[in-house]
């Protein structure tokens, strides 16, 4: 049987991490093409606590180029000063 994905961390793993020191950051991407809200729900519904959401289409993907061409690009990488603000907005949290 083919594996679908690998886990980057187990939990043990995580938890240790989190005991030693500054707690890493962790962030949840589930997307769905065909629901594109369906990742943050199941964010929602429950998670590591302390992780954060980013969704593909509202925080990972930059404006759409306009272009003509039938096939365009769906992620536009987003800017270093995006990244630096997202960061600055979860801080204050």
């Amino acid at each position: 049987m083919t594996r679908l994905f690998d886990t980057l961390i187990t939990a043990t793993e995580l938890r240790e991490l989190r005991a030693a020191g500054p707690a890493p950051v962790i962030v949840d991407t589930g997307f769905d093409l065909a629901d594109t809200e369906a990742g943050e729900r199941a964010w929602r519904s429950g998670h590591v606590p302390g992780s954060f959401y980013l969704h593909v289409d509202r925080d990972l993907s930059g404006p759409r180029p306009a272009t003509t061409a039938a096939i365009r690009c769906r992620i536009a990488p987003r800017s270093p000063p995006h990244w630096a603000a997202w960061a600055s907005r979860r801080q204050r949290r």
